[in-house]
């Protein structure tokens, strides 16, 4: 019997926010079966660290989840399926087929300010943010929490403050 994989864009739909104020966009769900909205990612680890920093800490992935909704902050992937494990050309290539969907996206969350989490795709970002009309969008672009960026992502994170932008009203 084969496993069967969570419907993921369904898991991440369900943790959109009404109005989207920081969103977040990484390479794709990894290779490995983890994901950032199920909690168990290096970027929902790192991420949940510098929000923590910020707000304190969450007793669980759940409640900083929850916080990350409640406070505007939405994270999408450029590339629906997993490319942090093919080689370098064929990720080119999936992160340049992957601007017209996040261009889309982009169109309707109306961000007011984006954080690119890998600096490898922010030309794509960067590209699909041009074609989405919204090149008054502030971008950030920090390294993705892995191979020795673990701390340089979280003091990003807090120092760029997208965490402290994500503060929800009142």
């Amino acid at each position: 019997m084969s496993e069967q994989r969570p419907n993921l864009e369904q898991i991440r739909s369900a943790h959109r926010p009404t109005q989207v104020h920081t969103l977040f966009v990484g390479e794709s769900p990894p290779a490995n079966g983890a994901f950032f909205y199920l909690g168990n990612s290096n970027l929902s680890r790192y991420t949940a660290d510098a929000f923590a920093s910020v707000y304190g800490p969450y007793p669980s992935s759940n409640a900083f989840l929850a916080d990350f909704r409640r406070r505007g902050c939405y994270l999408v992937d450029l590339c629906p399926d997993p490319v942090n494990h093919v080689a370098k050309p064929a990720r080119r290539a999936a992160h340049r087929a992957g601007i017209p969907g996040l261009a889309a996206a982009r169109r309707e969350l109306r961000p007011g300010r984006i954080v690119v989490v890998m600096k490898a795709i922010e030309d794509a970002v960067l590209a699909a943010r041009e074609k989405a009309e919204l090149t008054a969008v502030p971008l950030a672009a920090l390294p993705f929490p892995a191979q020795s960026n673990q701390l340089r992502y979280v003091e990003g994170l807090t120092a760029g403050a997208p965490a402290q932008a994500g503060r929800a009203p009142g």
